[in-house]
Parts: C-alpha cells; structure tokens; sequence
C-alpha cells in the first residue's frame, strides 16, 4: 500500500535543459518499482506460492504451484 512506503524528500534541481522532450527531465518514473513486488504479493497471497523471477507469467505461476505440490523448493 501506498502508505507502507517510506517518506519521499523531494529536492528541486537548478533549472537546466534535461534529455526528455521539450528540455524536461523525468521524475515519476521511481513508482515503476513498487509494481512488480506488489503484483507478486498479491499472487502470492490468492495462491499460497511466492513466484521470485520476473516477468509474472501464468507459465511461471502455474510451475511454481506444481513444484509446490510436489514438494519442490525454490520459485
């Protein structure tokens, strides 16, 4: 959840011409790395195993509850 997420200090740069369109510079592109674990807790939780490699597919969720099943450790 949003709220679990440690406080964000936001400090303002010197104006200068970024990389991006129009001279900006990227600054939301940080949230991008809250996805993916809450994606996985979220499986982890609906179906009782925890998936560790990227990406989430079903391939990979549906091999790790058989390996789960048949007492396999590991993703």
């Amino acid at each position: 959840m949003a709220g679990d997420l440690p406080a964000l200090r936001i400090v303002e740069l010197p104006r200068v011409v970024g990389p991006g369109a129009f001279g900006v510079k990227g600054a939301g592109e940080f949230v991008n790395a809250t996805v993916a674990p809450a994606l996985a807790n979220a499986i982890a939780d609906a179906v009782g195993v925890r998936v560790q490699e990227l990406p989430l597919s079903a391939d990979r969720i549906l091999g790790a509850i058989a390996a789960h099943e048949a007492g396999v450790s590991g993703s």
